[in-house]
């Protein structure tokens, strides 16, 4: 649909990424929360590694109910993303996952228990970050961003997903 490509899981959901050229994206993209492939319905859960990265005319993205984990790097380089919609069933966003994105602000659901490390770094514009009082961020989550941000716990290190097979393309 519209560029975006998905792979099947082991758990036999689905995960995403922009599969067309990464410099001409659409401004906005919507996630679908569900797929139909072969006339079977599948939920997308994940956001592949990479999935997004350097798509420079993206600016917006809306992510979908029942998507559980951003993957490493998924929306690094979107230097034009201002603004982006997080479920409230998510649990992980990843390293490095919005590294150098145009972010202002951000609400981190309280689904979310690990962020990994420069997740939002380099994210010059970012001043309002929400985070729950249990998440675990790494030590780098947040470089190089000057705002204020209260009872952040640190985590030594996150484990990033295990590498997915693409099987189709919608």
């Amino acid at each position: 649909k519209d560029g975006l490509s998905f792979s099947y899981q082991a758990s036999m959901d689905l995960s995403v990424r922009w599969a067309g050229d990464k410099t001409a994206t659409p401004a906005h993209v919507e996630i679908p929360a569900y797929v139909a492939i072969d006339d079977v319905t599948y939920q997308v859960t994940q956001i592949e590694p990479s999935a997004f990265a350097g798509a420079v005319l993206l600016s917006s993205v809306a992510i979908p109910q029942g998507v559980t984990s951003i993957g490493e790097s998924a929306f690094a380089g979107c230097t034009n993303l201002k603004s982006v919609s997080l479920p409230s069933t998510l649990k992980t966003i990843d390293y490095a996952a919005f590294k150098g994105c145009a972010l202002e602000a951000i609400d981190i659901p309280d689904s979310v228990r690990v962020i990994g490390g420069e997740a939002f770094a380099e994210c010059a514009n970012l001043q309002d970050v929400s985070l729950p009082e249990n998440v675990y961020a790494g030590q780098t989550s947040f470089n190089s961003i000057t705002m204020a941000v209260s009872e952040m716990n640190q985590a030594e290190s996150y484990v990033t997903s295990p590498d997915v097979q693409t099987y189709a393309s919608v």
